[in-house]
């Protein structure tokens, strides 16, 4: 089918250019110093509260179908400063300190602006049958990127990478431009191209309301947050071992790059074999319960943790999440993906989610 052909595209893509460039994020947030990382992630906070009020503003008021491109656009154009930047003053630290704050904001709006175009496009009885096939799109671009950061940084450099990445991101738009001429030749009803045409509207601000307002969203929030706080110190041991152990950036971007791989594969293969099998026989609850207790292990063996951190992640808590909270149409694809992105703190495991929800079919869950 060409539309699932090009979904899965424009997620392969997407996630191959980002997943290139997460090992120069953790490599520019060493740069900065590993003592100022705290104040990165107080950075990229306000950067966050900043951007996604913006950004909502916009989806409030542009076509619906010109979102994308133009986030893409502004996303490539940023990219390309930054690798400039990065050829000519290579040992600013403020630059390094710029590109890992703003990495951040792109993962979480750019991820959000693609499920909103499938969310657009397909209908819901479409969207179960299709999404977990498209999100695989996502798997894959998470396993091909950092192996080609791995291979490439030390014949490119950082500034070729983000190059890269940049025609990635390019490419992804082209086959979600793809995907809405298929859908112009094919419309839902008589008035969908018209409707796509028009603004999203709505506020900004309506996805923190909804999240104040429900005891359930309240708690998804709280879990969240009191597990990033966990998973936050393994982060800062992990950055401060790569500083001392590899002090070289090349070198430094390979071993963040091969982390990725190592913990992309693995929760790829736990998510298949193991998490399933999990739900099915125990239920979603106790295997939420079960994430923070498989830290344990990793806290005083802290080079493991980091790594085992995010293979617990993503196998048990990212796919009940998402299951639980996904989004419901277009407009809230947009405007809730984002904050819940922001209460989150991270959205790099949001693909895993819908690769994930196939199997949840079985157990009558409908991914909402």
């Amino acid at each position: 089918m060409p539309a699932v052909a090009a979904g899965v595209l424009m997620f392969f893509l997407l996630f191959a250019g980002y997943f290139m460039l997460r090992p120069v994020r953790e490599t520019m947030g060493i740069a900065g110093g590993v003592r100022n990382l705290q104040w990165l992630f107080t950075g990229t906070f306000i950067a966050t509260l900043a951007a996604i009020p913006l950004f909502g503003w916009v989806a409030a008021r542009a076509p619906r179908r010109r979102i994308l491109p133009w986030t893409y656009g502004f996303f490539a154009l940023n990219l390309l400063g930054f690798a400039a930047a990065i050829a000519a003053r290579p040992e600013n630290p403020w630059i390094a300190r710029a590109f890992y704050i703003w990495l951040s904001v792109f993962n979480l709006l750019a991820i959000s602006v693609a499920w909103s175009v499938l969310a657009d496009l397909f209908p819901v009885a479409q969207a179960k049958r299709l999404f977990a096939l498209i999100a695989a799109g996502a798997s894959a671009g998470g396993l091909v990127g950092p192996l080609l950061g791995v291979l490439l940084v030390g014949s490119l450099g950082l500034p070729g990478l983000m190059t890269l990445s940049t025609a990635l991101l390019l490419g992804s738009a082209v086959a979600a431009r793809s995907l809405q001429a298929w859908r112009d030749h094919r419309p839902l009803r008589t008035d969908d191209r018209a409707a796509r045409r028009q603004p999203l509207g709505g506020n900004p601000f309506a996805g923190i309301g909804e999240v104040l307002q429900s005891r359930y969203l309240l708690g998804i929030a709280a879990f969240v947050v009191l597990l990033a706080s966990v998973t936050t110190f393994l982060y800062f041991e992990q950055a401060r071992l790569v500083e001392l152990h590899f002090p070289d950036r090349t070198d430094q971007t390979r071993v963040f790059g091969t982390l990725d791989f190592v913990v992309q594969s693995l929760a790829l293969l736990s998510q298949l074999f193991l998490t399933g099998r999990i739900v099915q026989r125990l239920g979603i609850v106790v295997l939420l319960t079960t994430v923070p207790r498989r830290h344990d292990p990793g806290l005083p063996v802290a080079r493991a943790g980091a790594d085992f951190r995010s293979v617990c992640g993503g196998n048990g808590h990212a796919p009940c999440r998402r299951i639980r909270t996904g989004a419901t149409g277009p407009r809230d694809a947009v405007h809730r993906g984002p904050v819940r992105g922001q209460v989150q703190g991270q959205e790099r495991d949001r693909h895993r989610c819908l690769s994930w929800r196939g199997r949840s079919q079985r157990l009558g869950e409908d991914g909402r």
